[in-house]
């Protein structure tokens, strides 16, 4: 449920931000779209990452969420379908591995320093 609140929020922002800037809109080739590590990828949790990526899946599945490749980030970007109604594509399966250490890589080379999705690690006081 946060996922998907999280990606609502971002996408929004970004739609709103693209619509008051007409060079943002030109940069982008998903509209609303938001990056994909910046968005799944906590930083701190290594189990967070995994979460994330595992709720966002069913997100996919269920029409409720798309997946792109952006050329002018060079990177994935997460987008949310708002067709409503609209028969889903066929269903298409990719499996995504993701150990620790390629996580660090990732985090490393997409320079994430926080995450879209609010951490739900308790710290202490």
């Amino acid at each position: 449920m946060i996922v998907t609140q999280t990606l609502e929020k971002h996408c929004r922002k970004e739609l709103d931000d693209e619509s008051e800037d007409p060079e943002r809109k030109k940069a982008k080739r998903v509209p609303g779209s938001i990056n994909m590590a910046q968005f799944l990828f906590n930083p701190d949790s290594f189990t967070e990452t995994v979460e994330n990526i595992f709720h966002f899946s069913f997100m996919v599945k269920q029409n409720k969420a798309g997946v792109a490749y952006d050329d002018k980030q060079g990177a994935p970007v997460a987008f949310q379908t708002t067709v409503a109604g609209e028969v889903p594509p066929p269903a298409r399966q990719a499996i995504v591995t993701v150990d620790m250490k390629s996580w660090k890589d990732l985090v490393s080379t997409y320079d994430v320093d926080s995450c879209y999705v609010p951490s739900r690690i308790k710290r202490k006081k």
